[in-house]
Order: structure tokens, then sequence, then C-alpha cells
């Protein structure tokens, strides 16, 4: 890259990381508006840059110019490729749409590419509408990622399922008949897919299962009215919602969608941000009659079921204390023991229900109770070392995922050397795990593939890291997990002998401040006033140095 642009990116703090995307980029242009107070960048780079990287470039470079009225940038791209546009669809539609849950239905739209048309299909009026009103913006914002000299059409085909707009709560309009099995949308056709087999964003499911709870919840936005079901088809659990905004819709579903009954469903798996759980976006439900099969105790000799939880154990139990009692019964059991999770709430009634029981079934009383050590290990092979003059290694490992011991590995560590509250000296460097990393540790971490294919791997950077580190005592935070990695590259690359002090401050913390409910990270710079970016969590330099600053503060007090 030229010497201005490699600058530019210093100035404005882009990840070193990203540099590699800019080789043989040039500026092209910087424009000052004076008038305006409006920064223009024109950069040419030979290809399309990662969302990430444009997203964070532009972010950046916005940041640099605070005072500016308006900083625009823009990508001329050497090597044009049209094709690659889909690549940037839902990128785009964030930028136009913001948060709205309208990005997730109009990403799924399909896209034509013809020559230089670009062809956007919708397949009702309401999202040709919407479209429409927001065509050139999203040209606009493709223009700044490279793509240029192209027609941008919004193609309308009818067709029978109506998306459903989450924003607009557009939900397809049909009077319930008293004889018809459709309460929304149209009849449901298709193969059926149980819940415990979904376990990841599709579009069009079709599942069959029975309602067990719901939530009918009317907001003050634009009339907009949510309603949330609970589903079951005893395989699994799952959310799914349905958005409206028609006083008429809602009642109706009020009305039709019966606790205890069974629907086949069918919609759009998602992510949802508010739940933070995988939740089917609803455009069809049907009602359905299914034959119950009552199960039968053929056995001479009846077991008496010695482990059941009822809906006081807490996300592991749904039935009732009676219906509990009144199955074991029909089953022929001569008795059932209840152990919900840490509690004993259930006794009272159940008590109540066997007391007046003619027959001789009994209740038998049990609690399933967490047991933990109470003894704190705060310090693993300690020494005489003063406490606040002694140099300290404060670290932080990222990972492929959370198990040492299932061959999970280090892709990053992070330390600073802490002397008398002062760093001093720090250590970072990104790992080579020579496998993909899986999507959750990318998420978490913001660690991306591309970041690691040309940095060391494990054993050399483990070498170095030793060597940086000394005989100094190392700090952690929840140090087992931490500290389970780094044995484990003791033992595979035969290392040596790890004979370092090392001091949790996890637990330190639940020593300190017992009163206090909630120990993590986030919590403790928080309690003891260190500056922190949540968006920079889950790096290991930057996780590190918060804990060092946490822990000298801990060591005072």
């Amino acid at each position: 890259m030229d010497e201005k642009l490699q600058l530019l990116l210093e100035q404005i703090k882009l990840e070193k990381d990203y540099y590699v995307y800019f080789d043989n980029g040039k500026i092209k242009e910087v424009n000052y508006y004076q008038k305006k107070d409006i920064y223009e960048f024109v950069i040419l780079v030979d290809d399309y840059l990662p969302e990430k990287v444009y997203e964070t470039f532009f972010q950046n470079i916005a940041n640099t110019f605070p005072s500016a009225t308006k900083v625009e940038c823009s990508f001329i791209v050497r090597n044009q490729d049209l094709l690659k546009i889909n690549l940037y669809l839902k990128f785009a539609l964030r930028y136009v749409f913001g948060a709205s849950p309208l990005v997730d239905v109009f990403s799924e739209l399909p896209l034509e590419i013809e020559e230089e048309i670009v062809r956007l299909v919708v397949g009702n009026k309401a999202e040709y509408q919407k479209i429409i009103n927001h065509k050139q913006e999203l040209v606009d914002f493709f223009n700044r990622l490279g793509f240029v000299d192209f027609e941008l059409m919004v193609k309308k085909v009818e067709r029978e399922s109506v998306l459903l707009m989450q924003e607009e709560a557009v939900v397809p309009r049909r009077k319930i008949e008293k004889e018809s099995s459709i309460i929304m949308g149209k009849e449901i056709k298709g193969k059926k897919e149980v819940l415990d087999n979904i376990n990841s964003e599709q579009s069009r499911v079709v599942v069959e299962a029975m309602v067990f709870d719901f939530d009918f919840f009317e907001t003050k936005k634009k009339n907009l009215k949510i309603i949330t079901l609970k589903l079951t088809d005893f395989t699994n659990s799952m959310y799914a919602k349905i958005f409206v905004n028609e006083d008429t819709m809602f009642n109706d579903l009020k009305k039709n969608i019966v606790i205890g009954e069974w629907y086949k469903f069918s919609g759009n798996v998602k992510n949802d941000t508010f739940v933070k759980e995988l939740v089917i976006l609803l455009r069809d439900i049907n009602k359905v009659t299914l034959k119950e099969t009552k199960k039968i105790d053929e056995a001479e000799k009846k077991r008496v079921e010695l482990h059941t939880h009822t809906h006081m154990s807490q996300m592991d139990g749904m039935m009732a204390v009676n219906n509990l009692i009144d199955y074991a019964r029909q089953m022929g059991h001569r008795a059932v023991a209840i152990t919900d999770h840490n509690s004993v709430q259930s006794f009272p009634e159940a008590y109540n229900l066997a007391k007046y029981d003619q027959s001789d079934f009994k209740v038998i009383y049990g609690c399933e109770m967490v047991m933990i050590n109470d003894e704190l290990q705060i310090v693993n092979q300690d020494d005489e070392r003063d406490l606040l003059k002694t140099t300290y290694v404060v670290f932080d490992v990222e990972t492929t995922g959370f198990n040492a011991g299932a061959n999970d590995q280090i892709i990053e560590i992070g330390a600073v050397k802490l002397k008398e509250g002062k760093v001093v000296d720090t250590f970072s460097q990104l790992i080579n795990p020579e496998r993909k990393l899986p999507d959750k540790i990318v998420e978490i971490t913001k660690i991306t593939d591309e970041m690691l294919q040309d940095k060391p791997l494990e054993e050399k950077v483990l070498r170095e890291f030793i060597e940086w580190a000394g005989d100094a005592p190392l700090v952690a935070h929840n140090a087992q997990f931490d500290m389970s990695f780094l044995e484990r590259g003791f033992e595979i690359y035969d290392l040596g002998e790890f004979n370092n002090t090392v001091i949790d401050t996890l637990e330190l913390s639940r020593a300190l401040d017992a009163q206090q409910s909630k120990h993590s990270l986030s919590a403790l710079v928080k309690r003891y006033q260190i500056p922190f970016d949540e968006e920079a969590h889950h790096r290991a330099s930057y996780d590190a140095e918060a804990t060092a600053l946490v822990f000298h503060k801990m060591l005072k007090k």
C-alpha cells in the first residue's frame, strides 16, 4: 500500500490484522468541503473487503474526525465482480434499516444478477413499497463498498406465502371460519421437522407442537402487538413469535390459540437477540387433531420412579404436582419420589393430595441439591514474596473452545507485567490453531480465521510466553480455566515442570466481597471503577490489563 494509505490506517487505529486487505491499495482522492465541513475519502483496493473490515473502517474513520459534520468514504475495486454483491446484502440492509427486524426478512429475498442488472425479488406489495422507498440508499451504500455501474431493480412476484415484516407487523388478513383448521396464513404442506433437530437459523420450517404457555403483549410502538408462544413436541421445546398490528387479528389469535392444544406451524428460524435463543417467526398456523396415545405400564411388578421433577424445578420441570401424582397412579405405580432442584416447594401440595388418598399410594419426599467445594482456591503453589512489591504477570487466553481436555487450544495470549500498580511490560500474540474456528468463538472474541492464518503455532508462542513470564506469579480471572490450557501445553509440548504461583482474582473477589452476588470481570471493573469497554471484552490483552488494574486495587484492599 502507499504511504498515505498506511498513515491513514494508523491514524484511524485500524487493527493491524486488517492491513492485509489493503495490499496494493492507495488513496485516490481526499477532499475537504470547508463550507459544509465534510471530509471525503476515495480509496483504491484490489478486491472487496470482508464485511467486518468495512464496518470497522467506516466506524474508525468517523471517530477520527468527530468534529466534522460528515465523513464520507468510498472504495474503488480493481477486480470488479457483481456476483459478490450477494455477500453484502444483509450488511447493506442493516445500514439502511438499522436494527429493524426487517433486515432478517429482506436478507432472505432472492437476488437475480444478469450482466449489469441486479434484481431484488419481493413477494408482495408491502415488501415492494418498503424497498422502493429505500432503493437509492441501498445503491449508494453498494457504491461505497465498490460496486459501481449497475442498476438495482425491484421485481414483485405474487405468491401465496406472505413474509412477516416484523417492524410493520404485516400478517395475512384471513377471516377465521369456524370449520377451518387454518388459524393464520394458509394451509401448511411440506415435510415436518422435530424441534430437537432445529439447531440453527433456517428458512421455512414446518413443525407440529403443543402450546404449553403463551404471552400476548401490546407495545406502545405503532400499536405493535407481540405474541410469544412456548412450544413442545416432547423432543424439545422452543419459542415462536408473531408480530401483529391489527386488533382483529390479535383478538382472533388470542381466542384460537389454547394452552395444551396441538398445532402445525410454519415460519423462519431466527436468532432472537431479546431472548438470546433460536425462535420461529411464524407465517402460518393450522389446528391439528392428534390421536392421543396412552402409555401403559404392562410390567407385572410395577416400578417406582425415584427421581422426578415438578414445575418447581426451574428450567428442568414442566409438570404440576397434581398431574405428576395422577399420572403415576394411572400407570399403576404404588409410589413416586419428588426430587426437585434445590426446592421443597412442591411438598405441601403433594402431602395434601396423598393425605386423603384411599389407596396405598405414597409420595416419597426428596430434593436434588448442588454441592460445592467451600474451600477457596485463591492461591496455588504459594511462596513468601511480598504482596505489594512483587512483579506479577496478569494474563488471559482466548481459545477454540471451552475444554482443554477435549483438545481445544489457545488462539491468543495477552499478558501484562504489573509492578506496584503500574503496567511495566506487555505480551500479546495471536496463534494459528490449524483448524477452522467455531462460529460461537468468532462471535465472542471477534477473532477470525483470516486473522490467524499467518500466525505462529501454539508451541512456539507458549515457549516465548514462559520465557517472558519467568518465575513471576501468574494472575488470571477464573484461573482454573486459563491454567487448564497452559497445563495442557506443558504436557503435550514437554515444556518442563510448572512451578509458578497462581492467583485467581475470581476466588479472591468471592472472599473479599462475599456480600456481592456477581464476580465476573465486567462486574469487578465497575466495582473498582476501572475504565472498561464491553465492546473490547473477550480479547486477551484488553482483559488482562483490566484484570491487572482490578488486582492491584484488591491487593491494596
